[in-house]
């Protein structure tokens, strides 16, 4: 199973861990070198440096062979590009993350799958006051049995099997263009 995930902030680390962690074939891209070669000593993944909304850089990711796309950086401009060129290559399963509410109606109108973090830190704390518990921070490998927005995309993607090659010939690390 290959994941690409567009941005190279704490969400999509965090991301990023929980689906390697998993045995997914992940490739980040991050515009930011510092931030790549920072990823790339921390992430069992392939590291990218380059601009993932576009097309050469998604093609040198292998997006083609793309299960699951997210685009989830901090700028809502870069995450409906990244998404967006996504789906032109055909990818099918794109999720984009919205991070100011008034956003999420152009990644709607584009036929992308939007996330509000905005809703999703709402509606965790509101849990929280309700049970009276103040919720411990997740570890990070994942939980079974959740309901959040992972748990979701973690029954959509089915087990990766074992390979005897890894990452398309290339091995972890950073990859600059």
């Amino acid at each position: 199973m290959r994941v690409i995930i567009v941005g190279g902030g704490e969400i999509a680390r965090k991301m990023a861990l929980r689906l390697s962690g998993e045995k997914k074939d992940v490739v980040v891209i991050e515009k930011d070198p510092e931030k790549a070669e920072s990823l790339a000593k921390q992430l069992d993944a392939l590291v990218i440096h380059g601009d993932g909304t576009e097309k050469e850089i998604l093609m040198d990711a292998d997006a083609e062979k793309c299960d699951v796309f997210f685009a989830i950086s901090d700028d809502d401009k870069t995450n409906l590009l990244a998404a967006g060129a996504a789906k032109a290559l055909g990818i099918e399963a794109v999720v984009a993350a919205a991070n100011r509410p008034e956003n999420e109606n152009a990644f709607r109108k584009a036929g992308v799958k939007v996330v509000s973090i905005a809703d999703c830190i709402a509606k965790a704390l509101q849990d929280a006051a309700a049970s009276g518990d103040v919720p411990e921070p997740p570890d990070e490998k994942p939980k079974k049995g959740g309901n959040g927005i992972l748990e979701k995309v973690r029954k959509s993607i089915a087990p990766r099997k074992k390979k005897a090659a890894t990452r398309h010939g290339r091995k972890k690390g950073l990859k600059r263009k």
